[in-house]
């Protein structure tokens, strides 16, 4: 078996193990029932107080997000984030996103395992689930965090003035968003490993991520974008 056959292998046993059990909430965000039964509902219900946020050079918030009736809406600008109040390890978190922008210039993205901040940068030291119209899924590791995928896949950035050092993991086929319509993502992490769907159909996976509990979080980067629906399942 080729050692490329043997990690997609990997990455479809961990995908097997997901819906699992939900261990802890988000404060006390409302449990989803139907097909998302036993996961906490990020945003219905919520306000943007029951979120941290960072934006640059010390920004209000209401200037780059807005929530109502469960959506969140973000301007772009301020460059920053909006994240949970708790630290999450292991879990799948499966959002619907869609992507506002007139022009087509598209950048957002989705925070995990969210680490240091640092007040110079908008980007903390984190993986970066990259939202754009034609490469959402593309995963970054910012101001070295460590996640490995094929080299064949990988770009690594040295110095980048907002990433730091950055590895780069590029898609493993062609994702299917739509500008202006609502896209299905899934993100799992679990243990070292992180991987990505867009619209049901696997797009991205990285292993050897570093292996902690941190913010999840909804970015501002440039682009108008509007989030609803985001299920968040804990796992042991």
């Amino acid at each position: 078996m080729t050692q490329r056959s043997a990690l997609r292998g990997f990455l479809a046993s961990v995908l097997l193990l997901v819906p699992l059990t939900l261990s802890a909430a988000e404060n006390d965000a409302p449990i989803a029932d139907g097909p998302h039964a036993g996961a906490v509902d990020l945003l219905r219900g919520a306000t943007l107080d029951d979120f941290d946020y960072f934006l640059l050079d010390g920004e209000q918030r209401e200037k780059a997000f807005s929530l109502e009736d469960g959506v969140l809406s973000i301007a772009g600008t301020p460059f920053g984030w909006l994240g949970t109040k708790n630290d999450y390890h292991n879990f799948v978190v499966e959002t619907e996103f869609r992507l506002l922008n007139p022009e087509g210039e598209t950048n957002s993205g989705f925070l995990v395992r969210m680490g240091e901040q640092k007040p110079t940068t908008f980007l903390p030291h984190c993986v970066e689930i990259g939202i754009y119209e034609k490469e959402t899924g593309t995963l970054f590791g910012f101001h070295d965090f460590r996640i490995m995928g094929e080299e064949s896949r990988m770009v690594y950035y040295k110095d980048h003035e907002d990433a730091g050092n950055c590895d780069q993991i590029d898609l493993i086929r062609d994702p299917v968003t739509d500008l202006g319509e609502w896209n299905r993502m899934k993100i799992t992490c679990l243990a070292n490993v992180v991987a990505v769907e867009l619209n049901g159909i696997p797009v991205n996976w990285g292993i050897m991520a570093e292996d902690y509990a941190g913010k999840i979080a909804f970015q501002s980067e440039g682009a108008k974008i509007e989030f609803r629906n985001a299920y968040l399942t804990v796992m042991p």
